[in-house]
This record gives structure tokens, C-alpha cells and sequence, in this order.
């Protein structure tokens, strides 16, 4: 790319993403914005930037909006919404149709370090944020705060249940609670089920006493929700102990809220789990690290449970995210030393420089 997009990359998002999902059974994802636009967030780890490509022509327009280093983004009415991480506890909205302008920016708590945002309408939406016990209910279209719903129940020993990545299934909302302390996977990780008519946290076993989330199989869940329509449902990656093959993808159904298992295993990966990209039931992606932290895009086979091959393996910490547009193109961010790439993967791959 040209020199003045940052090098280090921490998030590619497709706008174009099929989910397979209808307005009424969506799962959180860069939807609505059309087939030909992607967003890329990039940083230096002191400054960050939102660049924008065009899917059908590959040009790319550097740096049109300032944001965080420490960000991710969610789209949503035709407005970029940047999580404003660690250390900027923000909500930042970017309007694509007035020159990438900050439409408004909302705090979500001092300390708070916001990790995901779904959306139910343009009235209400959740925050799930890392650094409390408590989710946060939002007016979008304003910032305006609409209540909490505590998750205090979920902490572990450290007090917090260190909520991250949300998934919105019909009127269910998924929040991912990793439950790590001092950053260690120690604890089983669980996913909270939400009504969103009521804001209340919906138990999941009734037999036993307190309310219950989903435990799942894996520790520290660490991906985005992907979402499989057809099976409806849910598949996230769990990291678990990093340089450690004890994690996997694990399933979710959607429908009756309960922990599947593994669809495949970190060691049959060969790595840990970094980002999941559902292209079919038996057909789909992930980004892996190795026991010497060198990343790897691998395909895999649902329903087998099986690795099908390793499609990219540059060696390094190189990888960091990967989507599906909606013209059945695979972008691949690389971040080598002294430039970064996008790689496109077809009947075979295609290289894109900016």
C-alpha cells in the first residue's frame, strides 16, 4: 500500500459479507451498506485510521477518517460505528455520505474499554464492554443511555466477566464471556442469552439454582460470532491458552440456547484460533498460530470436523483478520515489515496493493 497507510493492521472489514440472515434473524456483522465498499481499520499502536476499497475496482481511499488505535467497527443504517477501545471508552460515528465526517461520539464509561455493539433498531443498541460488570443498553441515534443489565453474576474470582464479542439472533442477543483472570483462561467461559423485549438475562438451566449462561466447551472465546443459516447456528473460535492446542471452534445452537461441542478442534487446525469465516457447511476459513506464533489461513470442513488444507502461510504474526464479500472473493489482510497486502482468494489468489 502507499506509505501513508499504517502497516500494522488490526481489523479488515467486509461490508459486502453475506450472513445468510434476514433483517429479522441477523447476527452483528457489517451489513447494509451494499456490495462493493470494504473498511479497514489501521493503526501503528499509537494512532489509527479508517481506509475505505472498492470491491469492484480495488481502489482504495487511505486514511479518510481518524480513529483509535485500539478499535473495531460495526456498521449499521448506513453509519460506520468505531468501538473506540482501551483507553477511549467511545462510541464514534463516521457517515460514509458526508465525507467520512464524526457524526457524533458517545463515552460508554470511564475504564469501561467497549468491545461490541449490536444493534436491535436505530433506537436501541447493546455495548458489551470488558471493563465492567454491566451491559450497556444505548440510543444509537443519539448516544443517549437507556440502562444496564448487570452480568455481575458471570464475574469471576478478578470481579468482572470480561464480556466481548455479541452475536443478535432474532430477539436473543449472545454476549461472550470470557472469564479470564489476569488474562489466563482459567475459568470456563460462558455466553449470556438476552431477551431484548425484556432485557433480561434468560436462564439456561433451569434445574439448577441462579441464572445460568451457556458453558462452553472452549476457553476464552476470542473471534466474532459467525453464523450458520442453514443449521441455525452460531460458531465461535476459543483461543483457550495461547501456544497451547487446547481450544477449538465451537457451536451454538441459536434456537435452543446450548453449547454443541467442537465443530473442530485447535489441533486439528493446527493452531489457535484467531478468526472464523463461515463459507459453507463444508467449505469454510480460519486464521491459526502455531506453537511458534507463525499465522496461517487454513480451510476446514464443518461437518467433518476436519482441516481440509493450509491455503496461505506467510510465517510471523503476519495475519490478522480475514472476511468473505458478497462476490465470494476471501480478503486477506498481510502485514508484512515494510508494506501490507490484501489477498484475495478466488480459483486462485489474486494480489491487490494500494
Amino acid at each position: 500500500m502507499r506509505s501513508n497507510i499504517r502497516l500494522a493492521v488490526v481489523l479488515l472489514v467486509i461490508v459486502a459479507l453475506i450472513t445468510g440472515c434476514s433483517s429479522s434473524n441477523t447476527i452483528t456483522g457489517p451489513i447494509n451498506l451494499g456490495d462493493n465498499t470494504a473498511y479497514v481499520l489501521t493503526t501503528d499502536f499509537s494512532t489509527g485510521g479508517l481506509s475505505v476499497i472498492d470491491v469492484a475496482t480495488r481502489q482504495v481511499a487511505p486514511n479518510v477518517s481518524s480513529v483509535h488505535s485500539d478499535a473495531t467497527l460495526r456498521v449499521y443504517g448506513g453509519l460506520i460505528y468505531v468501538i473506540n477501545r482501551f483507553g477511549q471508552d467511545n462510541i464514534q460515528v463516521i457517515d460514509p455520505l458526508k465525507g467520512y465526517t464524526t457524526r457524533r461520539q458517545f463515552s460508554t464509561g470511564n475504564g469501561s474499554n467497549p468491545q461490541d455493539i449490536a444493534f436491535v433498531s436505530p433506537t436501541k443498541a447493546y455495548v458489551s464492554r470488558y471493563g465492567s460488570t454491566d451491559l450497556l443498553v444505548v440510543d444509537p441515534s443519539t448516544g443517549a443511555g437507556r440502562g444496564t443489565i448487570s452480568l455481575a453474576g458471570f464475574a469471576d474470582s478478578d470481579g468482572l466477566p470480561e464480556m466481548s464479542r455479541m452475536a443478535l439472533v432474532g430477539r436473543l442477543l449472545f454476549v461472550a464471556c470470557q472469564r479470564l483472570t489476569n488474562f489466563a483462561a482459567v475459568n470456563p467461559s460462558v455466553v449470556v442469552v438476552i431477551d431484548t423485549r425484556t432485557d433480561k438475562v434468560v436462564d439456561q438451566e433451569l434445574i439448577n439454582p441462579g441464572i445460568q449462561g451457556i458453558t462452553l466447551t472452549g476457553r476464552n472465546p476470542f473471534t466474532d460470532f459467525v453464523y450458520d443459516p442453514v443449521a441455525q447456528e452460531l460458531l465461535i473460535g476459543c483461543a483457550g491458552t495461547y501456544g497451547v492446542a487446547d481450544g477449538g471452534i465451537e457451536r451454538i445452537d441459536a434456537v435452543t440456547p446450548r453449547s454443541l461441542g467442537y465443530a473442530i478442534t485447535e489441533a486439528a487446525l493446527g493452531g489457535d484460533v484467531l478468526d472464523v469465516v463461515w463459507n459453507g457447511a463444508t467449505h469454510s476459513y480460519a486464521i491459526v498460530s502455531d506453537a511458534s506464533f507463525n499465522n496461517m489461513l487454513v480451510s476446514w470442513n464443518p461437518t467433518a470436523g476436519a482441516a481440509i488444507g493450509t491455503v496461505y502461510a506467510p510465517g510471523g504474526f503476519n495475519l490478522p483478520d480475514c472476511e468473505i464479500n458478497a462476490l465470494g472473493e476471501l480478503y486477506l489482510f498481510s502485514r508484512p515489515a515494510w508494506r501490507a497486502l490484501f489477498r484475495l482468494f478466488l480459483a486462485r489468489p489474486v494480489l491487490v496493493e494500494a
